[in-house]
């Protein structure tokens, strides 16, 4: 068995771990008509808010940010008028590339990779 990192143990060590909050009542809260379903909305096409809110609970003390991917997965992906949702400019690349494919299952790959560099820069 692989020993925990010291950033897990360190984790673990604390008497209480804080994690995040409900992401999705968040951005509900921040944006006024989603065109995708909750997190994806928040995801793919406002990515500064789901940052925002990131930040938001990290500064109030959690300890754990959970990645904002629970929309990301193929019987979600399936529903998604894609004719009628754009990309804004400043999208990732890779998302870019992927998005113009409709690969579902590489969809869910790179969606849920955006989502950890999120959780990452707060």
């Amino acid at each position: 068995m692989t020993p925990p990192s010291p950033r897990y143990a360190a984790l673990m060590a604390r008497p209480l771990v804080v994690l995040d909050g409900a992401m999705g009542t968040q951005l509900e809260r921040l944006i006024a008509t989603p065109r995708l379903p909750w997190s994806l909305d928040g995801l793919v096409l406002h990515p500064e808010l789901t940052l925002a809110v990131h930040q938001a609970y990290f500064e109030a003390g959690a300890h754990v940010l959970t990645c904002n991917a629970f929309r990301a997965n193929a019987r979600t992906l399936a529903r998604v008028d894609w004719d009628a949702v754009a990309l804004p400019p400043d999208a990732d690349p890779a998302l870019r590339e992927i998005w113009r494919g409709r690969d579902g299952g590489a969809l869910e790959g790179a969606l849920a990779a955006l989502a950890v560099r999120l959780a990452r820069r707060a």
